[in-house]
């Protein structure tokens, strides 16, 4: 008998039943002696707020809480209390209860994180009963954006352009007491060396009357960013000039042309800034004697911007070294005839002005000089015409030329009707 209760003792089956009794007087120690009440204060609660957007709808602002969070102490089964912290407990305030202005006193309610079982314990202690809030009318102010720059924000050979913004102002909506000191809103750009226009969000600082700054605390707005763009030029100093048309004796070498001003100065993209120049216009040096003053309007590439200001250009051109003589001709021909028609001078005088060096002039004659009115712009029909006439100096009497514009007048006719100029002259 006793060898087969050694042998029961010893067995497996022995092994496994006495386990199961151990667990079990465990469990009824751990549950009814060790696992009593107790208690677990919990701090630092988060307050959470529901249906905040009812407030500025209603025309209000909220300007002070009692509190951000609370403190609840609970009390239950040790293993269900020791769980609770309050990354797991949160209380809510329902913000559609207020209703108008003053001190609101709103009940809040305890929430719990899934897995909490709120039957598992209970709340004997608080740290507020309620929420407390002030509540004022709302105010709001729309103030348009300024900006400041701070450094040198443009590389050398370039120039910033006034800042634009996105959205140009900002409204503002809070507390009469904080609003109504709202003067400005500024944005800062903290930038240097810019080659190229800069595009950033930006934040915004509000101001006082006096510059100082405004603590946002308790305001909303209707941005939260600003985009700045910030327009970057490149700046040159391009040369104003003329083309001369060389003439009668005129050349660049005989020539001394002014440019007043002589140069301006331009902004605009780096691609549109490559020219070397701006020219004014054409002089003719043949349509004077030996000097000439004349204004030019400055014309600049559409997407380029004249910081100058200057409108006018003054050019004076003076020619040196160069006489002129005023010789009478009867040398007048027509050419450019059109067909079937004959044409008759009617102008059979005229004086021109030849200029040129002092000894090439002392050798010219009147009969070196031939006149020729220009019929290509004519038509068949008969009558007298007033027409362009050029001026040309037969033989080698160096560099000389006719000054001044001419014309004379001609009798058109069919060819061979019988046709006289009823009158000479000019």
């Amino acid at each position: 008998m006793l060898k087969k209760i050694g042998g029961f003792f010893s067995s497996r089956t022995f092994y496994i039943v006495f386990s199961l009794l151990v667990s079990v007087a465990l469990w009824i120690y751990v549950e009814y002696e060790v696992n009593t009440d107790a208690t677990n204060v919990v701090s630092g609660i988060p307050v959470e707020f529901l249906n905040a957007e009812l407030v500025p709808d209603r025309n209000l602002v909220i300007t002070s809480v009692s509190d951000e969070t609370v403190t609840l102490s609970f009390t239950g089964r040790r293993n269900a209390v020791s769980q609770l912290n309050n990354a797991n407990v949160k209380v809510t305030v329902d913000l559609s209860q207020i209703t108008g202005v003053g001190r609101s006193m709103l009940k809040y309610t305890v929430v719990y994180s899934a897995g909490v079982n709120a039957k598992d314990f209970a709340i004997d202690g608080q740290s507020a009963d309620y929420i407390a809030l002030n509540v004022e009318n709302r105010m709001e102010t729309t103030k348009p954006v300024s900006g400041k720059y701070s450094g040198n924000i443009a590389a050398e050979g370039y120039q910033a352009e006034p800042m634009e913004f996105q959205p140009s102002a900002i409204t503002v909506y809070g507390p009469p007491d904080s609003v109504s000191k709202i003067d400005s809103i500024l944005v800062t750009v903290m930038r240097e060396n810019l080659t190229k226009t800069l595009v950033e969000e930006l934040p915004f600082t509000l101001l006082d009357k006096d510059g100082a700054v405004i603590d946002p605390e308790g305001l909303t707005f209707s941005e939260q960013l600003v985009t700045a763009t910030v327009p970057i030029k490149m700046v040159r100093e391009v040369p104003l000039t003329v083309n001369l048309a060389e003439g009668a004796g005129a050349n660049d070498r005989n020539t001394i042309c002014t440019v007043n001003p002589s140069a301006i100065t331009l902004s605009g993209e780096a691609a549109d800034m490559q020219i070397n120049y701006i020219l004014l216009g054409t002089i003719d040096l043949t349509g004077f004697e030996t000097s000439l003053t004349e204004t030019f309007p400055i014309i600049i590439p559409n997407e380029l911007k004249n910081l100058t200001g200057l409108t006018d250009a003054t050019v004076t051109v003076k020619i040196t070294g160069l006489e002129s003589r005023q010789l009478p001709v009867l040398n007048i021909q027509s050419v450019n005839v059109p067909d079937g028609c004959e044409a008759v001078p009617v102008t059979q005088y005229l004086d021109v002005t030849i200029r040129g060096k002092p000894d090439d002039l002392e050798r010219l004659q009147s009969s070196n000089i031939r006149v020729e009115a220009d019929l290509s712009e004519l038509g068949s029909a008969g009558g007298t015409y007033t027409v362009p006439a050029h001026v040309y100096v037969d033989g080698d009497f160096g560099d000389i030329g006719a000054i001044g514009q001419y014309r004379v007048s001609v009798l058109l006719s069919e060819a061979g009707a019988d046709t006289e100029p009823e009158q000479n002259g000019t």
